[in-house]
């Protein structure tokens, strides 16, 4: 527990600072710093109990929102197309979740299907649409294909 890819080409690094590791590894605090493994939060969606694990699915990525959606849902279809990949999106507005996203709520995560987040928007961006392509873009190893 506790490794993580910050400085993997696979994400995009955001400027934050690390935690101290705990030598020892008996301390281990959840965040979500890019190329970190996704937190777990018990949420309730759809009128179900289930972990914020339980919404990652095999080969799809998933983009977690905060009460403030914005565009992101909508620009996760349009790069989902242009990528040719799968991308579900899905809107917390929790208190078990707020204190361990690391955005507002205007921000949003890109998790990779391995579970580790690719992305993170602490709060509003400009162009959403190029923010996700190039997120998607660097976990994928790719070049970014031009908007059609």
């Amino acid at each position: 527990m506790g490794y993580d890819y910050y400085s993997s080409p696979a994400v995009v690094e955001d400027g934050s600072s690390a935690d101290a590791p705990d030598p020892w590894g008996s301390d281990y605090r959840q965040n979500t710093r890019p190329g970190h493994r996704l937190p777990h939060a018990w949420l309730h969606h759809d009128g179900r109990r289930l972990s914020t694990h339980d919404l990652l699915r095999p080969g799809t990525f998933l983009l977690l929102t905060g009460a403030d959606d914005g565009d992101w849902s909508r620009v996760a279809d349009v790069i989902a197309e242009r990528f040719d990949v799968a991308i579900d999106c899905v809107r917390i507005d929790e208190d078990t979740w707020q204190g361990l996203r690391g955005h507002d709520d205007a921000g949003a995560l890109l998790v990779r299907p391995d579970g580790h987040i690719a992305f993170r928007a602490p709060s509003a961006v400009a162009h959403h649409e190029q923010a996700i392509a190039a997120a998607i873009g660097t976990a994928l190893s790719a070049r970014v294909p031009d908007p059609a």
